[in-house]
């Protein structure tokens, strides 16, 4: 058996080293504090927090992941065992559940079908005389758009019932939502109030998404969402996990890259991934490629049951990644998101929002 090699993950005032050591050590990783000066030690100075190589990824997820930070101080009924599917009762959205069902058996989490029905719009230029019979009116209409909703959600489920016992998907117990609202909002409020270990969604194929809601509602959760997003075209023909094992990962080259792939190895835990590296920037190839060099060998050493490779684009990036897709028959796109403002969403679209428009290919975008 080696020897663990320890490294830095951060230096910090005596303090915040020790709370840092039993964050830590409350998730089984080992922590050896050492003085930054060796001659002078004392608790004025700074101190490294040093832990095991291997356990670099978990550590940076704990210390960045600022719901998981929150955990000693409010606990969250339901959070992190749970998959989020939203539907709209089509066959695309039973698609989903398709794959999320493989997935949370797989992981031991129980799926959560949600349906969001749109609240009734009524012009609010109304006299007082009138607004007795708006009320009566909008609550009649909330009440069928309700009943409807319901009615529907049964015959979803009963059809996901049907499917488990012929075992066309997998047998896993779920449970059933239903709220009222914009969708994109409800979704995106109920994964912050009880975040899920992902959220599973289907989207319409890359003719029809700028036409249909679906589309807008995938792209505003991408961009919103700070759990997981798991997105898969209509047309997805769902066998098993083992499909996602071709993988096209697109990294920044830094730190948080390393919480990506942990991300990503965790959400398919049954699959032997084939992960080729595709850097997104183009500022210093030859320093990227080494870089990246390095990080390929980090994750070959520490997943040792997955395949890492890298790639740096040469010319035009799009077309580049169009021939990656081909060549190396691509299963799923992984696409770390950063949360950017609205400004820089309406008038610079992120990377993930190019893919999901452009690519019939399942993706998977993870929050950093």
């Amino acid at each position: 058996m080696t020897e663990n090699k320890y490294i830095t993950l951060a230096i910090h005032t005596y303090d915040s080293a020790v709370a840092l050591k039993d964050r830590l050590e409350e998730n089984d990783i080992p922590v050896e504090l050492q003085n930054v000066d060796i001659e002078c030690p004392g608790t004025s100075c700074g101190v490294r927090v040093r832990i095991p190589d291997a356990c670099l990824p978990k550590a940076l997820r704990i210390v960045e992941d600022e719901t998981l930070m929150a955990r000693a101080e409010r606990k969250i009924e339901g959070g992190r065992d749970t998959v989020l599917i939203p539907v709209d009762f089509s066959e695309h959205s039973f698609t989903a559940c398709k794959v999320a069902f493989a997935i949370a058996k797989a992981m031991s989490l129980r799926p959560v079908i949600m349906h969001v029905y749109a609240t009734p719009y009524f012009d609010g230029s109304l006299s007082y005389s009138d607004s007795f019979t708006v009320e009566l009116r909008d609550t009649e209409a909330r009440k069928r758009l309700q009943d409807a909703a319901g009615l529907e959600m049964k015959r979803f489920c009963k059809r996901l019932d049907s499917a488990m016992l012929a075992r066309e998907i997998a047998n896993v117990k779920y449970t059933r939502t239903i709220h009222e609202g914009v969708p994109e909002d409800v979704i995106v409020s109920y994964t912050r109030q009880t975040p899920p270990a992902f959220v599973m969604m289907a989207t319409r194929d890359s003719g029809k998404k700028a036409r249909e809601l679906i589309g807008s509602i995938a792209a505003e959760v991408l961009d919103n969402c700070r759990v997981p997003v798991f997105v898969v075209p209509e047309n997805f023909e769902f066998r098993s996990i083992g499909q996602f094992s071709n993988v096209m990962f697109f990294c920044n080259v830094e730190q948080r890259d390393l919480l990506s792939m942990d991300m990503l190895v965790s959400l398919l835990p049954s699959a032997r991934l084939k992960v080729c590296l595709l850097p997104v920037t183009d500022k210093g190839l030859d320093r990227v490629a080494n870089k990246l060099r390095t990080m390929a060998s980090y994750f070959s050493e520490n997943y040792p049951g997955h395949e890492f490779s890298f790639s740096v684009p040469d010319g035009d990036f799009q077309q580049y990644m169009a021939e990656m897709v081909s060549d190396r028959h691509i299963d799923m796109i992984v696409v770390p998101n950063k949360k950017r403002n609205i400004f820089a969403r309406l008038f610079n679209p992120g990377i993930g929002h190019k893919i999901l428009f452009d690519y019939n290919i399942p993706m998977l975008s993870l929050p950093v």
